[in-house]
């Protein structure tokens, strides 16, 4: 069985300080209080979206093609 992935909740203090060292001269308080408001509900979807059980089969329903397939 494959491993269990680790809690998307944890890499937001991370995903912020990486922010902050390219950006931050830029970033003020209340620009990092809504990053990491931003980067906690990105985390929170990543758990609900990694609650949904899929199994090996699932695939998209449609298959996209640019152009007919004219054979």
């Amino acid at each position: 069985m494959a491993e269990a992935l680790p809690d998307p909740t944890i890499h937001v203090e991370q995903r912020l300080l990486l922010l902050k060292a390219a950006f931050g001269d830029r970033i003020g308080p209340e620009a990092e209080a809504d990053l990491r408001a931003r980067l906690q509900a990105d985390a929170d979807r990543a758990v609900q979206l990694r609650a949904f059980p899929l199994a090996f089969a699932d695939e998209p329903d449609v298959v996209f093609r640019a152009a007919p397939d004219d054979r």
